[in-house]
């Protein structure tokens, strides 16, 4: 039975090996731009309203700890909504339970001409409890809200790093 085990192992790594698999932010062997420079260099369009600065800050930080970009070679546009479904209710009709939906929509585009390289859509869903008491709820909405920001910003962050992986021509 052991030998079996390690015959399976030494399979799996060698099939990995030889299907041309390399994680997205490895740097590239013939010197092209890696995922992360290419990243490092989008500037991303203000947000309206308080949840929309949020989720720019979170795909700053994602894209590029660093800040904005001074000379970008892309931009992203953001388009975001978001709206609260009740769930669980008692006898008397108030509700127990809320869902806080985000939606986004978003675009990369070239710096230099504007037009559109990518484009996609991303959505977060995520509960949180409503109490007897306004301050609490407040801040599990609050929660809820956030956590959807960051999931949404990592999604958007991982499907633009894969396009450039794709899009600028490097093998995957």
């Amino acid at each position: 039975m052991r030998d079996g085990w390690w015959i399976l192992v030494l399979f799996c790594v060698l099939s990995v090996a030889g299907c041309g698999f390399r994680p997205v932010y490895a740097p590239a062997e013939s010197g092209e731009a890696i995922a992360a420079d290419q990243l490092a260099a989008v500037r991303i369009e203000p947000l309206r309203d308080r949840a929309g600065q949020q989720l720019h800050n979170f795909l700053r930080d994602e894209l590029n700890p660093e800040g904005q970009p001074i000379d970008p070679d892309y931009k992203l546009r953001v388009e975001l909504s978001q709206h609260v479904e009740e769930l669980a209710f008692r006898q008397d009709e108030t509700a127990t339970r809320a869902n806080i939906v985000i939606k986004t929509a978003f675009e990369l585009r070239a710096a230099d001409d504007d037009r559109v390289l990518y484009s996609g859509r991303a959505s977060s869903i995520h509960s949180y409890n409503i109490l007897d008491e306004q301050y609490p709820t407040d801040v599990s909405a609050a929660d809820a809200l956030r956590r959807g920001l960051r999931e949404l910003s990592q999604d958007i962050k991982l499907r633009l790093a894969v396009y450039f992986q794709t899009a600028e021509g490097q093998n995957l």
